[in-house]
C-alpha cells in the first residue's frame, strides 16, 4: 500500500535537500531583492495591444467608449506616428513589449483619471499623447501611474508585515504556552521531590 505524503512533509523533504519553497509572488520578489537584483512591479499584459496600430485602436476604443459623441475619422498615419513616439519615449531601459504595455497603462490613466489633468479642451484624438507641447500629459499620467503603483506596493507591504507579525505572535504564544507547560512540569516534579523528602 502506498503511503500518502502531506504537503508539509513534501515541503520539508524539498527544503532538507537544500531547495527553497516559495509560496507566493511576493516571496519571489523579496528573494530576488535580497540577492541584489532590481525588481520592477509586474506589468499586466494586454495581449491584444502588441503593435503601434493596436495601441492607436486601443486609444480610440477607450475614447469612444467614454465619449461616443466624439467619434470621428482618425488620421492613422499621424496617429501611428504619435503612438510610435510615445512608445519610443517609454523605452528607457525596457524592451518594446514592456514599453507598449506602459503606454496602454498611460492611456488607461488618462481616461480613468481625466479630472486630474484639468484639460482645457476635450480629448478628441490621440494627439493628446503628443510628446512635444503635450508631453506634460504623458509625464502627469506616468506620475499618477507611479503613485498608484507605490500605493499598491505599500498596501502589499503592510499586508505582508501584518502576516509576518501575526505569524510571530502565534509563534510567541505557542512558545509561551510551551514554557508554561515546562514550568508546570518543573513545579510538579519539585512538589513530588519535596513530598518524597518529607515522606
Amino acid at each position: 500500500m502506498e503511503r500518502q505524503m502531506s504537503v508539509k512533509e513534501a515541503i520539508k523533504i524539498v527544503e532538507d535537500a537544500g531547495y527553497i519553497v516559495i509560496k507566493d509572488i511576493g516571496e519571489i520578489k523579496q528573494l530576488a531583492i535580497d540577492a541584489g537584483y532590481r525588481v520592477s512591479d509586474l506589468i499586466e499584459v494586454k495581449a491584444d495591444v502588441d503593435s503601434i496600430p493596436k495601441l492607436v485602436s486601443y486609444f480610440y476604443s477607450r475614447l469612444y467608449r467614454k465619449y461616443p459623441n466624439r467619434m470621428g475619422i482618425p488620421n492613422y498615419a499621424r496617429d501611428n506616428s504619435i503612438a510610435k513616439q510615445l512608445v519610443q519615449s517609454r523605452m528607457q531601459g525596457v524592451n518594446e513589449k514592456v514599453a507598449m504595455q506602459e503606454c496602454v497603462d498611460i492611456v488607461d490613466v488618462i481616461f480613468d483619471s481625466e479630472e486630474e489633468f484639468d484639460f482645457q479642451h476635450p480629448i478628441k484624438d490621440i494627439g493628446i499623447l503628443g510628446q512635444s507641447k503635450l508631453g506634460w500629459v504623458t509625464e502627469k499620467a506616468v506620475s499618477l501611474l507611479n503613485r498608484r503603483r507605490e500605493e499598491e506596493e505599500k498596501r502589499w507591504l503592510e499586508k505582508r508585515f501584518q502576516e509576518i507579525e501575526d505569524a510571530y505572535e502565534v509563534d510567541l504564544k505557542a512558545q509561551a504556552m510551551k514554557l508554561q507547560r515546562m514550568l508546570d512540569n518543573i513545579e510538579a516534579h519539585e512538589a513530588k521531590s519535596r513530598e518524597a523528602q518529607v515522606g
